[in-house]
């Protein structure tokens, strides 16, 4: 599963469209808050997320919030979190990665950057990447 954790219905509605490519779109979830987030994970009844792309700037709860609460959790620490900013200010990245972030990109302003960012997060995530399995879980 991939959980895009996205305000804007038009961000998410593109990554969702790209990851689709990659994955069963049934296996995609969108939530547009981070409480949404918490929610869906507590009462998830399959595996964890492979991956989440989540955005800084959202309502209610912040992005940086969310982060701190997945790394917080031992059922979500080792989820890769892929953060996804408006801009690229340092002290945003800085602390993304202080919280734990896998990786930062910035929203581009044009379409096709954003688009060409998404498609290559999803295979190394999603194909190459090896994830993280407790020790002593079948494999």
């Amino acid at each position: 599963m991939v959980l895009i954790i996205e305000d804007n219905d038009s961000d998410a509605a593109l990554m969702q469209q790209i990851l689709a490519k990659r994955v069963s779109p049934g296996s995609i979830h969108r939530v547009s808050n981070g409480y949404e987030a918490f929610d869906l994970l507590q009462h998830w009844d399959g595996d964890t997320p492979r991956l989440v792309l989540l955005d800084l700037d959202l309502p209610g709860l912040s992005g940086l919030e969310v982060l701190k609460r997945l790394r917080a959790s031992p059922e979500t620490r080792h989820i890769p979190v892929v953060v996804i900013g408006s801009s690229a200010d340092g002290d945003d990245v800085a602390l993304s990665y202080d919280l734990g972030a896998n990786s930062f990109i910035s929203k581009a302003v044009e379409t096709k950057q954003f688009e060409f960012a998404i498609e290559h997060i999803a295979p190394y995530w999603l194909e190459l990447n090896q994830p993280y399995v407790l020790p002593g879980a079948n494999r």
